[in-house]
């Protein structure tokens, strides 16, 4: 068949893809839009929450209102990082990788705010923190799984 002189090996154009493939691909990519997307809302909700209400929060968390900005401007940043990835449609790029692992170090160090070690934070802070270290969680795997599909196709 590909010896025929109509076959697309032949004529010199690429082999088709099959429609299974295509299709796979389109999801993947959706999914990966819409959980970098999700991501870049949450991020920066919480760093506009977090810089404008510094002051509440602070006092809230018995952190000093300089520490709070600056995780709030942290999140600034990543959600630069975040729309740079969707606007290049980078869902496997090294960007992308790099969003993954910020998330674990994100959940990791909330670990370690909750179990007291970085300073003294209020119960109610930690429940808190404890809460958005799982929705990070949840958003670090869920990218983990999309940049490896992504990888496969």
């Amino acid at each position: 068949m590909l010896n025929e002189p109509d076959s697309p090996a032949v004529k010199g154009h690429s082999m088709s893809i099959s429609p299974a493939t295509i299709n796979r691909t389109a999801t993947s990519q959706s999914m990966a839009q819409r959980v970098f997307v999700a991501d870049r809302v949450l991020s920066g909700g919480s760093a506009i929450v977090l810089i404008v209400g510094s002051p509440v929060i602070a006092s809230v968390l018995v952190w000093s209102t300089p520490v709070v900005l600056a995780v709030g401007l942290g999140l600034a940043l990543n959600t630069l990082l975040l729309h740079t990835i969707i606007q290049r449609r980078a869902f496997t790029s090294l960007l992308a990788k790099a969003s993954a692992d910020i998330d674990i170090a994100w959940v990791l160090v909330s670990l370690a705010g909750v179990a007291g070690l970085l300073g003294e934070t209020s119960t109610i802070g930690r429940w808190l923190i404890a809460g958005g270290a799982v929705g990070v969680g949840a958003v670090a795997a869920l990218k983990v799984v999309v940049i490896g599909r992504g990888r496969l196709l």
